[in-house]
This record gives structure tokens, sequence and C-alpha cells, in this order.
């Protein structure tokens, strides 16, 4: 007996649904790492520097830091929005998921041309786990 389905249709299927689940689960842990992570170092140090836009600072003016100044002036208005607060932290960082998935899209975009439609999907998946 012929068997119909072969190993090679159920990779063809099996591949992308697995990097989907895998960035999907990703995304998710992420999202409930975002609240219970350590705050890192220069966590705070961003919040400040873009703090200090909202008062109407300048950087290396009237605040020093050695980052350039575009992140903190895309967060600025973020800042300001939320207000200060002791959980800044936690809800910058769910604003970052975005830009994230941005990264990872134009991941996937450049690889597929490259590596085949799988092949993109694997790096995607892969880059999101880490």
């Amino acid at each position: 007996m012929d068997n119909p389905i072969s190993f090679d249709a159920i990779s063809r299927r099996g591949i992308p649904l697995l990097a989907v689940v895998v960035l999907v689960l990703s995304f998710g842990l992420r999202i409930a790492g975002d609240f219970y992570r350590k705050v890192d170092s220069d966590e705070p140090q961003h919040m400040h520097v873009a703090w200090a836009w909202t008062q109407g600072m300048v950087q290396y003016r009237d605040v020093f830091d050695n980052h350039t100044p575009l992140f903190h002036l895309l967060t600025a208005p973020l800042v300001a929005m939320f207000g200060e607060r002791p959980d800044i932290v936690p809800l910058m960082r769910l604003t970052m998921l975005p830009i994230a998935g941005g990264v990872l899209v134009m991941t996937w975009l450049l690889c597929r041309p490259l590596f085949g439609k799988s092949r993109s999907e694997e790096h995607t998946s892969e880059l999101q786990s880490h």
C-alpha cells in the first residue's frame, strides 16, 4: 500500500506550524517575563533620559547619557503618557513588543528570498527564542 502522507508533506506543513507555535509561546513568555524580570541597570537610565526630554531638558547639555538620543526621543512621549510611577519599567518593556515584532517580520522578509519560506520561518522563530 502506498502511504498518501510522505515525510516531505509533513515537514512542509509541520515546520511552519511549529515556527508559529514557537513564536506565539515566546511572545507569551516575554510578556510574562516583562513583569517578573529584574530591572537591568540600563532601563532606569533610559527612562531617566526620556523623562528629562519631557521636562524640556536636552541630552548632552542638561543631562548626560552615553547612548544616542533616538531611543530616548522616541520613548519620551510614552514616558510622559505613563507619568512618574514606580512601575514604569515593566510598562515600557511592553511598549518594546511592537519593535521586537517588527524586527521579526523584517528578519522573515529578508530571509525568505535567501533561504525559502520554511527556512525563513525557522530562522525567525530561532531569533525570537533568544
